[in-house]
């Protein structure tokens, strides 16, 4: 990651990278806007390239699901089942017709500690 000078490529590789270290079937990059109060699906590798493309640009509020609360508290979090986690978005699911199993949530912050947003792993 070191040698990327493009933002935008850095970021994509960053989500390749950890879906490839723990051999996910996927994950998301959502960036936060903050005039509208949503994480943005920018960077989505889905299990279909269908998946991929139903999703990238899909807003959501930020203070939904898991990753709405993983943005909001700044604290990484692994959910083992995600039925299990009353913050799951579902809808997300019901939308793709995916299922998700577990996931890894991490916020994504500047230098300074500000929140830009989250990465989510499947």
């Amino acid at each position: 990651l070191h040698a990327c000078t493009n933002v935008e490529q850095l970021i994509r590789q960053a989500l390749d990278t950890s879906i490839e270290t723990v051999d996910a079937e996927g994950g998301t990059i959502y960036l936060h806007d903050p005039k509208k109060q949503v994480l943005i699906f920018k960077y989505v590798v889905g299990a279909t390239p269908e998946i991929t493309k139903q999703l990238t640009g899909l807003e959501m509020p930020d203070d939904r699901g898991i990753a709405g609360r993983v943005f909001h508290t700044g604290e990484g979090q692994i959910t083992q089942k995600v039925t299990e986690d009353s913050s799951h978005n579902s809808e997300v699911d019901q939308r793709t017709q995916y299922r998700t199993e577990s996931t890894i949530t991490v916020p994504l912050m500047s230098m300074g500690g500000q929140s830009l947003g989250v990465m989510q792993i499947l």
